[in-house]
């Protein structure tokens, strides 16, 4: 059996860009996963951003995270 191939974008906050990058690719993509992280810190995904996408039938992620939370060997693409 293939394992899912994994993407992760990356932005400045991960509030905007990677979130809807995220989402986007996740809804069209079927052989691979996306995840998405930050260079800094922030506390709060853009509610813009989260409005656009349920518009489309997407879900945001909850909370943003930094890249320093997420293990970069287990992605196929960064």
């Amino acid at each position: 059996m293939n394992q899912m191939k994994k993407i992760l974008f990356i932005c400045i906050h991960n509030t905007a860009r990677s979130v809807m990058a995220e989402a986007l690719f996740n809804s069209m993509a079927k052989e691979w996963g996306a995840e998405s992280a930050g260079m800094e810190e922030s506390d709060r995904v853009d509610t813009v951003v989260k409005r656009l996408l349920a518009e489309k039938g997407l879900r945001a992620k909850e909370e943003p995270r930094t890249i320093d939370e997420v293990n970069l060997d287990e992605f196929d693409l960064v």
